[in-house]
């Protein structure tokens, strides 16, 4: 039988072509719709240093598309073109009940919240510590965030402003394009309070497997807690956000145990400048002999052309229990967007 993640892009890439050809049907409501995603970062690393790296970076390329194939059933696929290319995500979206919609194919797993959002409207350039090095690795063999699987998320408002949402997903556990090698499945759940002034605070948790024998006990869990605030000061936009994540990796001898957290604001203090301010905290292994501790403190100043197309000034003041010697980074990024 042919591979089904071949059978859906190639089922993408078809939609994809004939919304191109302004094709359109209007048999049985079958009516697609085709919205563009092309996006770019550039980055320059240490620009004008003498002691570090200086260098000049295309970091992310990305093409793709979403859109609707029926009333209440949308899609969407995204390519990397950047160095690796490679596809990112493909799937199907069912929208029939507000509490239980469903989600098959290759996209982001639920968990965490610094990264789940689309690259292009996060507030830093390079992610905090637990993100980089927990939430993106989950699965063992991941480091896109994403893997296949089946989704299933819903809301549900209980009073005036206040929202309960949760996603719960079901996946191989070995990240994008590469199929499970054991017979258990990885699981994420997110679970979210949305209540007035902005104000948005959960709960994240991840489990699975990834060993082939699953009978040796090779085994991972994490957990997280967020919140968000969105909100105005003195008629400008302002964004506060802090997340702690914890994980478990298990082997037949050995267990790791990496944590952290990060916080940050950020304001607008025009309408196109936008600064802020991150500290974040990594230690790769609590449960060790020797504590290695890693914290960051990052300033950011960002200028907006448009919504998504912004040039972004980064310095990371850098502390390394590990590494005395490490030095602190400056980075620039510019990206456009057209989605």
């Amino acid at each position: 039988m042919k591979n089904p993640f071949h059978i859906t892009t190639s089922l993408f890439i078809s939609l994809f072509i004939l919304g191109l050809m302004n094709i359109s049907f209007a048999q049985n409501g079958f009516q697609p719709t085709i919205k563009p995603q092309i996006w770019g970062q550039v980055h320059g690393l240490n620009i004008g240093s003498e002691d570090g790296e200086s260098t000049i970076v295309l970091r992310r390329i990305r093409l793709g598309a979403k859109g609707n194939v029926y009333n209440n059933v949308g899609y969407a696929f995204l390519f990397e073109a950047a160095s690796n290319p490679k596809l990112l995500q493909a799937w199907l979206d069912y929208n029939f009940l507000k509490l239980a919609n469903f989600r098959v194919g290759q996209f982001k797993y639920p968990f965490g919240i610094e990264n789940y959002i689309s690259a292009t409207v996060v507030k830093f350039i390079n992610p905090s510590g637990i993100t980089d090095r927990i939430t993106k690795n989950l699965g063992r063999q991941g480091s896109s965030y994403r893997d296949m699987g089946i989704q299933v998320g819903g809301k549900i408002g209980l009073a005036k402003e206040i929202e309960f949402g949760y996603k719960l997903m079901v996946m191989n556990g070995n990240g994008i394009n590469t199929r499970d090698n054991n017979g258990e499945k990885d699981m994420a759940f997110r679970f979210n309070c949305i209540v007035p002034h902005g104000i948005d605070f959960g709960v994240s948790y991840f489990n699975g497997t990834y060993q082939e024998n699953d009978e040796n006990g090779y085994g991972e869990s994490a957990y997280g807690a967020h919140f968000i605030m969105k909100n105005e000061l003195l008629g400008r936009k302002l964004f506060l956000q802090g997340e702690y994540i914890a994980a478990n990796y298990k082997t037949v001898n050995s267990q790791i145990e990496p944590w952290g957290y990060y916080l940050y604001g950020t304001y607008f203090i025009d309408k196109n400048i936008e600064v802020g301010l991150r500290y974040d905290y990594y230690e790769p292994d609590k449960a060790a002999e020797t504590i290695i501790e890693q914290s960051r403190t990052t300033l950011s100043i960002g200028y907006y052309f448009e919504e998504r197309q912004r040039i972004n000034l980064n310095y990371e003041l850098r502390e390394d229990s590990g590494n005395p010697d490490l030095k602190n980074l400056l980075t620039i990024q510019f990206q456009y967007a057209i989605q």
